[in-house]
């Protein structure tokens, strides 16, 4: 699918390239892009407020995860997404596979974290 090829290139250079700070159009294009890839709606949010929500409340993925297997067919992707927040918590504490905070953060991928206690 053209479409879909297109959207991980645009996924794959958005982090590649330093964080974009002050470019809200990028940072909207990239969460659609998001939504997109995980397959979770067909109808784009036209905001960063509404995309971020959506995404917060429908991916439950590792972010070590999806680097790993992004780029690939959305089945993929929903092979490693866990059921809930919760199951989320539990699978990184029980594999001990973080992210790098920093790391994740300037690769504008903060819309993927979720609060983790020890």
């Amino acid at each position: 699918m053209v479409h879909m090829k297109m959207l991980q290139q645009y996924i794959t250079q958005y982090l590649d390239t330093p964080v974009k700070k002050n470019n809200p159009s990028a940072k909207l294009q990239f969460l659609q892009a998001l939504i997109v890839e995980f397959g979770i709606s067909k109808q784009l949010p036209a905001s960063i407020k509404s995309a971020t929500k959506l995404l917060k409340a429908s991916v439950h993925v590792n972010i070590k995860d999806y680097v790993a297997k992004r780029g690939k067919d959305q089945s993929e992707l929903k092979q490693i997404m866990q059921s809930s927040k919760s199951a989320l918590r539990k699978d990184i504490r029980r594999s001990n596979r973080k992210s790098s905070l920093k790391w994740v953060k300037e690769h504008g991928l903060n819309v993927l974290l979720i609060g983790i206690s020890n």
